[in-house]
């Protein structure tokens, strides 16, 4: 089992990133891994390019044309817990979502802790998380809930 676990980003400023909080998981078929106890804390964000907070499948199109591209398939075989995003303030976007939540039905993403998230665009105050397969918690935060998702399966409990 390939594993990354106890990580702490803290006090990062980021300006024009693609995605700023940013964990991927990698296409395949064969073998597993864990991500664990992941947190990002005490930072800002000045006008993303692309989504502030980003878990999910890796997006990826080599130059030679292999990659899974913008919007891949969910990975089974990695599993995602305890990932704490706190004190988190972004501005500026250029996407109208606070951020992307996407996990495997067959093996969601546990006890993910959304607590004082402020992500505004250039477009609204109000944003949604695209979110699928995804279960956890949200407090202090401007965005809503994650609705319950395109596969039905995304269940954040307000604190």
């Amino acid at each position: 089992t390939n594993c990354i676990k106890d990580i702490l980003f803290k006090g990062a400023s980021f300006k024009y990133p693609f995605k700023a909080v940013y964990i991927k998981t990698n296409s395949g078929d064969e073998g597993d891994g864990i991500i664990q106890n992941i947190t990002y804390e005490d930072m800002t964000i000045q006008e993303p390019v692309l989504w502030p907070i980003y878990i999910g499948p890796q997006q990826q199109k080599e130059p030679n044309g292999i990659g899974d591209g913008i919007w891949p398939n969910t990975q089974p075989l990695i599993t995602i817990s305890d990932i704490h995003l706190r004190n988190i303030t972004s501005k500026g976007g250029f996407i109208p979502h606070a951020g992307v939540l996407r996990c495997n039905a067959s093996n969601p993403c546990t006890n993910i802790v959304v607590e004082d998230v402020i992500i505004e665009s250039r477009y609204s105050t109000s944003l949604n998380y695209i979110c699928e397969s995804m279960q956890g918690t949200i407090s202090k935060s401007s965005d809503p809930l994650p609705d319950e998702g395109s596969d039905g399966l995304c269940a954040f409990k307000q604190l």
